[in-house]
């Protein structure tokens, strides 16, 4: 029977190779040329990604790309995007070409799914799986393109439920996923992914889409938009004064507002964790871009804490003039 609900088969997941006993056999010389293999063909497969997600990535000038490039604070990705784009200017239509022959979405292992390339991150490519049942998000991690993927999964899954932890509870602000090895859609490869609930509705970036004054207009209009927005920012403030950990606030749409017709929602879709001490220490720039981002959330949470104060007050005076009203009237009618 195929296999239509999402659920990937075990002839579907990647197997499990043990190589410790294989490891301690070889040569110390042998360890090393396989590690290097594995560094180049690593390196390989995420040039290939870089390939096919570039048309997804915002467009910038040659001069700005040139600039990413040589700029010793890009990240290596960065500049392997970068130097595709500038290949695209010279040679149009280049990474749909190269969709098409690098493309591989026929081993993934769910049956009867439309698959759309969708979003590119700093660390995972998303696609988009289309069925009668419901859409799905699958993301392949890139890191884990080339290597050996099940101690990465992992990582990754520990990284979900610590996220998830702190701000699934009285909102579930993270979508619910699964995370499984399985033949990802770059040629095929094994590589570590999860499985995650699509957020329905137009969604913005809550960071770049929108100024202080239009967040405050909104979470002033919507009553559960503000108390979502007070319980994710207080769980932020308390990880990062308490742990020194904060949520990767800087990616693309990795905190969205969400618009599905009725109401904004708050949703969170991307799990990184940053440490703020080696973050302060080895990359300062991006610290002082994370630290902007909660400062702008502790203030936001301050304005609508004053607004919700100044509402109860309203309606302590209301209700005290409505108890005076009653009493003349009771007088007047004795």
């Amino acid at each position: 029977m195929p296999n239509t609900n999402l659920q990937p088969t075990v002839e579907d997941v990647a197997p499990r190779f043990r190589l410790k006993a294989f490891d301690e056999a070889v040569t110390p010389p042998v360890r090393r040329a396989r590690r290097i293999l594995d560094q180049v063909r690593s390196i390989l497969l995420r040039t290939f990604d870089a390939t096919i997600t570039a048309p997804l990535r915002p467009k910038r000038r040659l001069i700005q790309q040139v600039h990413v490039i040589f700029n010793p604070e890009s990240r290596n990705f960065d500049k392997v995007c970068s130097t595709i784009d500038v290949m695209n200017q010279v040679i149009p239509y280049a990474s749909r070409c190269s969709l098409r022959f690098l493309s591989c979405s026929r081993q993934l292992p769910f049956e009867n799914a439309d698959i759309e390339l969708i979003g590119c991150g700093s660390g995972a490519t998303v696609f988009l799986l289309k069925t009668k049942q419901g859409h799905k998000v699958l993301k392949i991690y890139r890191q884990s393109l080339g290597r050996r993927f099940h101690d990465l999964l992992e990582i990754f899954k520990r990284k979900y439920e610590i996220v998830a932890s702190w701000y699934n509870g009285r909102f579930d602000l993270v979508p619910a996923a699964r995370f499984l090895i399985l033949k990802g859609p770059l040629l095929g490869v094994p590589v570590a992914a999860a499985l995650q609930a699509y957020v329905d509705g137009e969604k913005k970036d809550f960071f770049r889409e929108f100024s202080d004054e239009q967040l405050l207009r909104l979470m002033r209009e919507q009553e559960e938009l503000r108390r979502q927005f007070a319980f994710f920012a207080e769980r932020t403030l308390a990880v990062h004064s308490r742990d020194g950990l904060c949520l990767d606030l800087l990616g693309r749409n990795n905190v969205v507002l969400a618009n599905s017709g009725k109401e904004l929602r708050f949703a969170l879709l991307d799990n990184g964790i940053f440490d703020l001490e080696s973050m302060k220490g080895k990359k300062p720039h991006i610290y002082r871009k994370l630290e902007a981002h909660v400062s702008r959330i502790r203030f936001l949470l301050r304005a609508i804490t004053s607004f919700a104060t100044y509402k109860f007050y309203v309606f302590c005076v209301l209700c005290s003039d409505l108890v005076c009203t009653l009493d003349g009237v009771a007088d007047f009618a004795m």
